[in-house]
């Protein structure tokens, strides 16, 4: 009995056991086709990092707005040009001031190291000697004032031309040309 067992096991199938397993047709789509990617949505608003109104720095006549509103402007883009007459011919009177301190402190020098060496010979007081020292001082001092105040008015100079400080659109125009701006004076 054990041999027909291990007969019938190692025979193969009936051939009529294929014929109750029709095969089933298999089509192919590629996954592109009947994926369904998920959406989704969220009402928002996007904040911008730089919203800036762009003022006068100092008092000028507004000469030049260059953009309008609506404009893409790019960092250092010119967007206001002010008269800058005033100003120039202030830093150019600043300029000559400076230089007439110079030459004054140059000779002041000079004399002080004439003095020294009249002292040495005792050819001049003590009270001479302190007043020369003392006015080389003080010109320097006041030469120090006027290149801070060259300073001061060639950074004037230079806010007579308003400049895009980011790259961004322009909302707004809040002046027009012929006007006069003044420091805080909203512009864009």
């Amino acid at each position: 009995m054990r041999s027909l067992l291990a007969l019938i096991l190692l025979l193969p199938p009936p051939l009529f056991a294929e014929e109750a397993n029709p095969a089933k047709p298999v089509t192919t789509v590629q996954l592109g086709e009947i994926w369904i990617k998920p959406e989704h949505s969220a009402p928002a608003s996007v904040v911008a990092l730089n919203r800036s109104r762009l003022s006068a720095e100092i008092n000028a006549k507004i000469n030049t707005i260059h953009v309008k509103v609506g404009d893409q402007v790019e960092v250092d883009q010119p967007l206001v040009t002010l008269d800058c007459r005033d100003h120039q011919s202030r830093l150019i009177q600043q300029r000559a001031e400076l230089e007439r301190l110079q030459s004054k402190t140059t000779e002041a020098d000079s004399k002080l190291q004439r003095a020294l060496n009249l002292k040495s010979d005792r050819n001049i007081s003590q009270e001479q000697l302190e007043a020369r020292d003392t006015e080389l001082t003080s010109l320097r001092a006041q030469l120090k004032a006027q290149r801070e105040t060259v300073s001061q008015h060639q950074r004037n100079v230079e806010r007579c031309n308003l400049n895009a400080p980011y790259a961004g659109e322009v909302k707004a125009r809040l002046a027009s040309e012929g006007e006069l701006a003044s420091p805080g004076t909203p512009l864009i």
